[in-house]
């Protein structure tokens, strides 16, 4: 279960409560700080992209970098990039939450691969497949499945070097010989992809320290109120 405190909140006693209170305002602030600080980085690395494109688009010319080259709706495209969630313990805290994760594929594939397997189209099959099943694996197999599938991947691919490949790095599209602004911008924007896990992972922490902080805030507000009664 996802952002669950334990013990229970009944259980706790007023001194735990509001020590519990406290390390989650001290932590809230600390996030903020995180999420701050990475959406800075994400809007630096973003700009830093764009004029590194734009530079490209200055070498190479403005029709050699633009929409024209994008592939066509008849083109089968293949994701370099899965994203997958992780279980996060937070020791201060005693809180379970996800942490976004991004995996990078290798776009070199044989020539056999690409003719026979037709790995795109299987690859977007089984996605759609795994969407349409059950929730019933924990996000720990999902995250080992994933590592093995590339694992197979990379083994097939290194136990036939000989063999012809077919690059579908996504910089291709442009140019057969992209020069080094292309390259470079096109690793800002891999920056950014695992930045923004990042944002989204802290996100999910601070959602998780509001719900937590709310339902303790009733506990203390509980033992007043239940002190105040005694009181009369």
């Amino acid at each position: 279960m996802i952002g669950y405190l334990t013990p229970a909140m009944e259980k706790l006693s007023y001194e735990e409560v509001c020590d519990s209170l406290n390390t989650i305002s001290v932590r809230q602030l600390s996030l903020m700080d995180q999420l701050i600080k990475t959406k800075k980085q994400l809007k630096d690395v973003t700009s830093e992209g764009f004029f590194l494109l734009g530079k490209s688009r200055y070498i190479m010319g403005n029709t050699s970098v633009s929409t024209l080259q994008l592939p066509g709706e008849d083109f089968t495209v293949k994701a370099l990039v899965r994203s997958y969630t992780s279980d996060e313990h937070q020791d201060d805290l005693k809180i379970l939450t996800r942490k976004f994760e991004l995996m990078m594929q290798n776009p070199v594939v044989t020539a056999d691969e690409e003719e026979t397997a037709k790995s795109c189209e299987d690859d977007c099959n089984r996605v759609v497949r795994r969407r349409g099943e059950k929730n019933t694996k924990t996000n720990e197999n999902k995250e080992q499945e994933i590592k093995d599938e590339l694992e197979k991947e990379d083994q097939n691919k290194n136990t036939s070097p000989s063999k012809k490949t077919v690059n579908h790095d996504p910089i291709r599209w442009f140019t057969a010989l992209p020069p080094q602004s292309l390259r470079q911008s096109q690793n800002c924007f891999k920056k950014a992809l695992h930045l923004s896990a990042d944002c989204a992972t802290i996100q999910d922490q601070i959602l998780h320290n509001v719900s937590q902080y709310k339902q303790l805030l009733k506990c203390k507000e509980k033992y007043q109120q239940e002190t105040e009664e005694r009181e009369l």
